[in-house]
This record gives structure tokens, C-alpha cells and sequence, in this order.
């Protein structure tokens, strides 16, 4: 029998390494602690305190003895949703247990969450998303598509440089929406607003070039294929109409890039 040390009903501490491949099923005559790693009827479930007789069942609650380890509800951790005691997540490859409820509390620094060290679900990759397409890859759903973010470590070593690249993702992933969704309500406010900020961004990384004409502009990574960079034009079309051809409300910082200390 497979066994995981646990402390209490929701404290779920596991102390010893193991694995789901060789479960044992679950059998009636046998009482199980808390911790023990069981198979019934296709599922897998682990031993909240000691229990014998209570069969395991795909269930939602953990007071029966039981904690289903639905593997369709495994989900990679997000720091948008709200979570409730006994739901598992992935993070960089390794299982967490959520203690209680909570949202936003950082899998591998929070006490809300415990650590399931050593543990292995073998579960089915799922279908990668099509980094090509428009939008992109999020999957740490930081608000950054992957790729970019991989390019932009990759390509610059000074910090200010890659949080001023960071910032500039926000706005050119807001023009993307704004390219591929009709429903937007542009403004001529809006639209001033905008520009001003794309042009203050586009002024900036011109003085960076100037200081060194070997430096890459992160727009070049972040519209990295055709389509991306048609939207792109598309968006600014879209919002140079909304100004109605006046150009006196866009208004462009002086040293755009003098915030960051990357021109002194």
C-alpha cells in the first residue's frame, strides 16, 4: 500500500516521496491512515484520517475519509481564481494542495498551500496552445505572452530595460484587442491616450537606439509574425480614425525613458 504522511483533515502535509504508478485497490477489510494512496473503480484517492469500510467515491467533500484526485480538474495554478481546500494545482511542474480557501497566494511561498513533494500524477499533456496565433501562449497567466517574455530575458540583461519591455507589452497587447475586437467603444479620448502612449514608447527605444545602434526594439518581438504585425496596423488605423484626424490632444513626454534611468 502506497502511503503519504498527513498531518490533520486539511493540513495535508506529505512527508515521504511516492508515486500513482503501482496503487493498491481499495479493499473494505482494511483500515486506512491518513496519507494512504488508494485506487477504486478507476480513480485515485488519498486517506484524509483513518478510516475502514467507507468506499472512496468521486466526491467533492473530504469528511467521508476520502480526497478524489480528479485529474480533470487539475488545472495549472492562476492567480485569478479562488480556490477551496483540497483542490490540487501544477506549478512549474510540481503539485500543490490548497489548506483552505484563498486566491492569489503564491503556491510555493504560501502557507495556504501545501507541497506535494515527490509526487507525480502522470496525467496526459494536455493540447499545447498555438503560440502563432494572435493572442499567444499565457500560461503563467502573468499577463505576458510567453514567447515575448522568453525573448526579452533572453535578449536583455539590464532589469530596468526588461520592465520598460514589460510595460510596452501592456500596451501593444491592449492594441491587439483592440484589433480583433468589434465590440470596443473607441473615444477620441481614448484614442489620444493611446497614441500619446505608444508614441512616448516609440520615442524611447529611438534614444535607446541612438545611445546603441545594436539595440533591438522589443516591438520587433512582440509583432514577430505577420498577422501580429497586421493587427498592429490595423488597431493604430482604427484609432487615428477615432481622432478624426486631430493630432493637438496627443501629447508625447519630453524624456520618455528618463523614469527608467536608461538615458541619463
Amino acid at each position: 500500500m502506497k502511503r503519504i504522511k498527513l498531518i490533520g483533515l486539511l493540513t495535508f502535509v506529505f512527508a515521504s516521496a511516492s508515486s500513482y504508478a503501482g496503487v493498491d485497490d481499495w479493499n473494505s477489510e482494511l483500515v486506512y491512515k491518513s496519507g494512504d494512496l488508494v485506487e477504486w473503480k478507476g480513480h485515485k484517492y488519498i486517506a484524509s484520517h483513518w478510516t475502514k469500510g467507507i468506499e472512496p467515491l468521486p466526491n467533492n467533500i473530504n469528511w467521508d475519509g476520502w480526497i478524489y484526485i480528479d485529474k480533470d480538474k487539475l488545472t495549472i495554478w492562476d492567480s485569478n481564481r479562488v480556490y477551496k481546500g483540497g483542490e490540487i494545482v501544477e506549478i512549474n511542474g510540481d503539485y500543490y494542495l490548497a489548506s483552505w480557501w484563498n486566491k492569489n497566494e503564491y503556491p510555493e511561498t504560501a502557507s495556504s498551500w501545501q507541497h506535494l513533494v515527490d509526487v507525480k500524477l502522470d496525467l496526459e499533456p494536455e493540447p499545447m496552445p498555438d503560440n502563432n496565433t494572435i493572442e499567444g501562449i499565457d500560461l503563467d497567466h502573468n499577463g505576458v505572452r510567453d514567447d515575448y517574455e522568453r525573448a526579452i530575458s533572453e535578449i536583455y540583461v539590464d532589469d530596468d530595460l526588461i520592465k520598460v519591455a514589460i510595460s510596452a507589452s501592456q500596451e501593444w497587447k491592449s492594441l491587439i484587442k483592440i484589433s480583433l475586437d468589434e465590440d470596443i467603444i473607441i473615444t477620441q479620448g481614448f484614442a489620444s491616450e493611446k497614441f500619446s502612449n505608444l508614441i512616448s514608447l516609440n520615442k524611447c527605444f529611438s534614444e535607446l537606439r541612438r545611445i546603441n545602434p545594436q539595440f533591438e526594439t522589443p516591438s520587433k518581438l512582440y509583432f514577430n509574425t505577420l498577422d501580429r504585425a497586421m493587427e498592429k496596423r490595423k488597431a493604430e488605423n482604427k484609432l487615428f480614425k477615432a481622432l478624426k484626424g486631430d493630432l493637438r490632444s496627443v501629447h508625447v513626454a519630453e524624456s520618455p525613458c528618463l523614469n527608467t534611468d536608461l538615458v541619463k
